[in-house]
C-alpha cells in the first residue's frame, strides 16, 4: 500500500515539473502534466526535448504583457490515450505474460 501511494505522489510531483515545463515551451499544461505523470522522469524528459511552439505575438507595453489569444480547442488527450495504450502493453508483454 505505502509503495502505490509514493507512486501517486511521484507521479503528482513529476506532472507538476512536466506542466511547468510545457507551460514554458508555450505548449498545453495538460500535455506536460500527463507525460510526467504517466511516464515519470522519462516523461519530463520528453517534455523538456519537445520544441517550442510558436506563441501568438505577445505585445509589450510599458513593461507589461498583454494577455494572449484564447487558446484553440484542440486538446492533447487524443496523443496522450494512445501513448498510454502503448505503455500498457508493453508493460503487460514485460511482467505479465
Amino acid at each position: 500500500m505505502g509503495y502505490i501511494l509514493v507512486s501517486i505522489f511521484f507521479g503528482f510531483i513529476t506532472g507538476a515539473i512536466g506542466s511547468y515545463i510545457a507551460v514554458e515551451k508555450n505548449r498545453s499544461p495538460s500535455e506536460g502534466f500527463w507525460f510526467g505523470f504517466l511516464l515519470s522522469l522519462f516523461g519530463v524528459l520528453i517534455v523538456a526535448l519537445l520544441p517550442n511552439k510558436k506563441g501568438k505575438s505577445q505585445m509589450i507595453v510599458n513593461n507589461e504583457v498583454l494577455p494572449k489569444d484564447e487558446k484553440s480547442n484542440s486538446s492533447a488527450t487524443p496523443i496522450l490515450v494512445g501513448y498510454a495504450i502503448v505503455i500498457i502493453v508493453i508493460f503487460y508483454l514485460l511482467f505479465i505474460s
